[in-house]
């Protein structure tokens, strides 16, 4: 019997057609047959990854097939999609470059977090269609989320704990949540962020539709997750704080990274300035309107000018 999860009926009919090819398939051919089954997120992710495989690449089924199933398995899922064909090509793309060249660096831990990426924004976008239920005449105060965003070790954590003590709300934090799933083996390198970002979304979805604001302790790297958070709220009727947290002095941004010890069960307790470097390089300019806090300043002046921005009209 075997532990293989089976083919969706996509990547069945993928599977099928290319087993009817004279000729072992190339990376196109696999890539064409994908798309000739409408939508999907094979064949999305093979768009994000175009340049990422060469066409002419042969794909032997076998080891197709194997892959494939193999990546199902690693997302524990119960069917192998035209998603695990794409990165089954990326895998077979490895192992061909590697055996050319064994100093090139592996592909297929990119295509994997592509792929997280574009399944958070595929179901991440059913919480921009959110509404208020009915109940809500209108008189209540529009309730306001505020975003602290930064690179590890800027404050955000403690930013957000003081802030949503001064104006009486919940706090949600990334590292909490991904703390408590890591566990349970949920956690991954390619899904921690855009599973964060989702458990985020959701955190706040269900504040905002109560009629109630929250304090967010996020890390907000790139514009697109930004944005979504934003469209949660105006979809919600509710006010969106941007809060870019910075800390200018590399000297004391180190040592703060270095010497934290967050109790954080399921978590590390802090990370290395090596990953800090790697998050600075991810991170995307905020251009929209924001606050930017200087972390150097008073923790208690950086919360004044929070709290001010939240009253603001």
């Amino acid at each position: 019997m075997s532990l293989e999860p089976p083919f969706s009926q996509r990547a069945a009919a993928v599977m099928a057609a290319l087993r009817a090819m004279d000729d072992v398939p190339d990376a196109a051919a696999v890539v064409a047959e994908i798309a000739k089954q409408g939508p999907n997120p094979g064949a999305k992710l093979a768009e994000r990854l175009a340049n990422g495989v060469d066409p002419a690449l042969r794909a032997p089924l076998d080891a197709l097939a194997d892959h494939a199933a193999a990546e199902a398995l690693r997302a524990g899922l119960s069917r192998t999609g035209c998603e695990h064909l794409v990165l089954a090509l990326t895998r077979i793309a490895d192992d061909a470059g590697h055996d050319a060249d064994k100093s090139a660096a592996p592909a297929l831990p990119t295509a994997r977090a592509a792929l997280q990426t574009l399944i958070g924004e595929v179901t991440g976008a059913a919480y921009e269609r959110l509404f208020r239920p009915d109940g809500h005449d209108g008189t209540e105060t529009t309730p306001c989320a505020v975003f602290l965003c930064g690179l590890p070790g800027t404050g955000k954590s403690t930013l957000a704990e003081l802030t949503a003590a001064r104006l009486g709300l919940p706090a949600f934090s990334f590292d909490w949540f991904l703390g408590a799933l890591t566990p349970f083996g949920v956690v991954r390198q390619d899904n921690a962020a855009p599973l964060g970002s989702q458990l985020m979304a959701a955190a706040l979805a269900g504040q905002l539709r109560r009629g109630q604001g929250a304090v967010l302790d996020a890390g907000g790297f790139q514009r697109a997750e930004r944005a979504r958070w934003q469209r949660i709220c105006e979809s919600l009727g509710a006010r969106f704080i941007g809060v870019e947290c910075v800390c200018p002095d590399e000297t004391v941004h180190r040592g703060r990274v270095e010497a934290r010890g967050r109790d954080i069960p399921g978590w590390p307790a802090t990370v290395t300035w090596e990953h800090v470097g790697r998050m600075r390089a991810r991170w995307e300019p905020w251009d929209e309107p924001h606050l930017v806090l200087d972390t150097l300043q008073p923790a208690q002046a950086s919360v004044d000018r929070i709290v001010e921005a939240v009253h603001a009209p």
